[in-house]
């Protein structure tokens, strides 16, 4: 009976391998196939094959299935980008730390991988599923399964689509033993680094997923856990039990090199409220602040011959800073940069006063320093001037030393400040998203006006020249922070 139930499971096991064998070429040509295949239904439904008869029935839904068609084009354009193999792997850089507490070693890296693959893939399949179970819905209920464009719409292109679903839910089921993701109803306050378990004993390989016997292999493995101490991939349990007792707020927020500002459901826990630094570079940048002379500190633009005279001024005195004191002076120099740059985001953007906090928290410590980096190339601001060997000037920017102070800072200016009740609230992170998509509404529409053939979709060059000129290089990474936006978009 038991060798039956095992022959059975083999051959359950071949067969989903066989459905599943196009992803052996890897996910991005599959998306690519998908991207095509949503196109192809797209040109069928535009195409004049429809009878009148047919255009009157579906006449107030065309939109709508056009609409959801070009959602599911725009969603697998999307993922055949993010899985990219240097998009993928510089993620999964900053995300390591959401899962594990010691150093990077390849097989924690590629579990990391394999995780964000199973988050992407699994976004695209729900809610492409969702989308074409939409269209099916419309088109069997108002047109007749014997005309022409039934055939060609339907038997040829939306049932190849439907296929190819099929096989990403069987690849998605592989992925999830493999991970050991426990499924949870979305109204419980879970995290992706919950929901899955690393085993030290298994090598997270892509090619894993095309294993026979997958579920008993992967089993063996936690069974043998189970005599074991078990290895739990999230840190933030780890650091719960070991530092229950601690009464300063920022020890749950700083994690070693990782400042963890995630709340308790998944719509605010993506890698936005994480911001990490390098202990290596950070130690190296301890030399930065030796024999300074100099400190670039202004807000605004300061005219070269000035700055040139002030610093030939400060090598004729010959007096240098203390580590200390330039230290104490940077930090000065960082609190008003960091505070300006709030007052510049909120007024451009034209939050009002009481979500000014609520939007700092949602756009993220990682992306406000990447607004603090571009600005200080911009303004050529917040160089250290250091006197070396033979009157030799050496000027740099402490950048891991930066993204440190801002630990402290985004603690006691943002956190701090505001409740845990807000930071959790979804009807006030909706009101946020919807401001800033009516922001970028208006900028697309004034777009399409200038240009009337182009598609206002992120990956448009042209239309990323035009935000730019439009917001500014560096209020363009605020927008880029909300560019899933635009995928819901439909400018005339």
């Amino acid at each position: 009976m038991e060798a039956n139930k095992l022959h059975g499971s083999s051959i359950k096991d071949e067969i989903e391998i066989q459905e599943i064998k196009d992803f052996k070429e890897g996910v991005i040509p599959f998306f690519e196939k998908v991207q095509e295949n949503a196109k192809m239904l797209n040109n069928v439904l535009n195409s004049n094959i429809m009878t009148n008869e047919e255009k009157k029935a579906i006449f107030y839904d065309i939109k709508d299935i056009e609409f959801k068609i070009k959602e599911i084009q725009n969603k697998a354009r999307n993922l055949v980008i993010e899985l990219s193999k240097d998009t993928i792997l510089n993620e999964a850089q900053r995300e390591y730390y959401a899962f594990f507490s010691d150093q990077i070693t390849e097989v924690k890296m590629n579990f990391v991988i394999l995780v964000l693959h199973f988050i992407k893939i699994k976004e695209f399949y729900e809610a492409s599923i969702e989308a074409l179970n939409f269209i099916k819905k419309i088109v069997f209920s108002k047109i007749s399964p014997q005309s022409y464009f039934y055939q060609q719409f339907v038997d040829y292109q939306l049932k190849t689509i439907f296929i190819k679903m099929h096989k990403i839910d069987l690849f998605l089921k592989r992925l999830s033993l493999i991970l050991a993701y426990k499924k949870v109803d979305q109204t419980e306050n879970t995290k992706i680094y919950n929901l899955v378990q690393f085993s030290p004993y298994i090598d997270y390989r892509y090619s894993l997923i095309f294993k026979e016997n997958l579920s008993d292999y992967i089993e063996k493995f936690f069974r043998r856990e189970k005599t074991e101490a078990k290895q739990n991939v999230s840190i933030h349990k780890k650091i719960l039990t070991s530092e229950i007792k601690e009464t300063i707020q920022s020890k749950t927020y700083i994690q070693n090199n990782m400042l963890n500002t995630s709340g308790k459901y998944l719509w605010n826990s993506s890698l936005y409220y994480f911001l990490t630094y390098d202990p290596e570079q950070l130690k190296k940048e301890e030399m930065c602040f030796q024999n300074v002379f100099y400190i670039d500190n202004h807000l605004g633009a300061t005219p070269e011959l000035v700055k040139s005279q002030l610093i030939r001024s400060f090598l004729r005195n010959k007096t240098t800073f203390t580590i200390e004191e330039a230290k104490k002076r940077y930090i000065n120099f960082l609190d008003s940069l960091f505070a300006i740059n709030q007052q510049i985001l909120c007024l451009n953007f034209k939050i009002k006063e009481e979500f000014s906090l609520l939007f700092m928290y949602h756009l993220g410590p990682t992306v406000f320093y990447s607004i603090i980096k571009q600005y200080l190339q911009d303004l050529k601001t917040g160089y250290l001037h250091q006197i070396q060997s033979k009157n030799l000037i050496r000027k740099s920017i402490p950048f891991e030393f930066i993204k440190r102070y801002l630990f402290d800072w985004w603690i006691q200016n943002i956190l701090n400040p505001l409740s845990e009740e807000d930071r959790n609230n979804f009807t006030k992170y909706n009101q946020l998203n919807l401001h800033i998509q009516r922001f970028i509404f208006d900028i697309s529409k004034k777009f399409k006006s200038q240009f009337p053939k182009e598609e206002v979709i992120w990956d448009n060059p042209k239309f990323q020249d035009f935000l730019k000129q439009n917001v500014g290089i560096v209020n363009l990474l605020l927008v880029q922070r909300y560019r899933n936006l635009f995928k819901h978009f439909e400018i005339k």
